[in-house]
């Protein structure tokens, strides 16, 4: 969500001035509307670099032109004579959410099939004019052997990109998953991208939609259980709730979600925008359920998982202020028995997901205890 707030606030005094309009409605307007219609120039300064974007794609597509796969993951089974296993597709969703109006959205996902990738992740910490940021870079071997004596993938793994993002900066956890067996599905959430889409609903329509594209994949019959989901931030948030709402998915991994949006937005604006006054954020707020047209609380992941059996790994930044840890804490409280929380001491929310040599002992013994499920 690091970008919301150089999107949403430029410009919004002399707009407010000459509407001479609350802004509350403004503000929740701005709140939902799509991140990517925004144009590149909004975005605030990054403190995360991420050194594989964007031109990752063009290069991928570009070896896949100059080579082919003798064996390819089909129906959890390999069969040869396959082509490259980097695809790009797209599915239309209806509006799955009848209250929130006609605005169907084209899905673009990617699948990526276990291989070995010899992953490598690098990392590099500075700081600047006070701030700490970080660059973070990946190598991989493409194209890569099959993984020894494997016949078929030991499960398939959903990647959720955090706000502003979209589903390359989360290549890296796709050839990690890939790597250890696991079929990954990369996925551009609605209104980010390359997915169509003019709004977002922070969740309800979001999980409609990827339970739609659980079941087109199913029917294509490029689906290998346990199915898991992973999300980061946003993404992570949409797991959780999807995790809820669907038997299908085994298990969520949530890096750095937020318990209550309200309190996420409000910790994104002293971070990120403090000269803004904290009384339009708090109005647009109150605005945003009406706006997506679900009920007050409905759009807080504390409320929505609530009562499901939703076994999930938890991942927390010690340092970090927009879902910090006693938040995650109080997601972990509501989950099944049996779900992990876990803290990375000083990280930040933005640096987080990106901390691989960290994070991967314990998604590696999370994954260990999902297998046969």
């Amino acid at each position: 969500m690091r970008f919301v707030f150089r999107m949403l606030f430029w410009g919004l005094g002399a707009t407010l001035l000459l509407s001479g309009c609350s802004p509350s409605r403004f503000v929740a307007n701005r709140l939902v509307k799509a991140p990517n219609s925004y144009p590149t120039w909004f975005a605030p300064e990054p403190r995360v670099y991420l050194g594989y974007q964007p031109r990752i794609t063009d290069q991928i597509q570009l070896e896949a032109m100059l080579t082919t796969w003798n064996r390819y993951f089909t129906n959890g089974r390999v069969l040869p004579g396959g082509q490259f296993p980097f695809e790009t597709n797209s599915t239309l969703t209806p509006a799955m959410v009848e209250r929130y109006g006609h605005d169907p959205a084209r899905i673009v996902y990617r699948v990526v099939p276990p291989a070995a990738y010899n992953l490598k992740v690098a990392a590099t910490n500075w700081l600047e004019n006070g701030q700490e940021k970080a660059e973070f870079s990946f190598e991989r071997s493409i194209p890569a052997p099959p993984l020894p004596g494997m016949t078929q993938p030991v499960g398939t793994v959903f990647l959720l990109h955090g706000y502003g993002l979209d589903h390359e900066s989360l290549l890296p956890w796709a050839f990690w998953f890939g790597q250890r067996g696991w079929q990954a599905v990369l996925v551009d959430l609605r209104g980010h991208g390359r997915s169509t889409g003019n709004s977002i609903s922070f969740g309800p329509v979001e999980v409609a939609e990827l339970r739609g594209l659980l079941t087109h994949l199913e029917r294509k019959g490029r689906t290998t259980s346990p199915v898991i989901a992973l999300g980061v931030s946003y993404g992570a948030t949409v797991a959780l709730r999807w995790t809820a709402s669907d038997p299908r998915i085994a298990s969520a991994i949530a890096i750095a979600p937020y318990a209550r949006l309200g309190d996420a937005i409000e910790n994104i604006r002293k971070d990120f925008a403090s000269w803004v006054p904290a009384s339009w954020i708090g109005a647009g707020i109150r605005r945003i359920p009406d706006v997506v047209g679900v009920e007050p609380g409905e759009l807080d992941t504390l409320q929505a998982i609530s009562g499901h059996s939703v076994r999930a790994l938890l991942m927390a930044g010690g340092a970090d202020v927009i879902a910090p840890v006693a938040a995650v804490e109080a997601l972990q409280q509501v989950c099944a028995p049996g779900s992990n929380l876990w803290v990375l001491d000083g990280s930040n929310h933005e640096a987080l997901p990106f901390r691989f040599n960290d994070l991967a002992p314990a998604v590696d013994r999370w994954l260990d205890s999902q297998r046969g499920r």
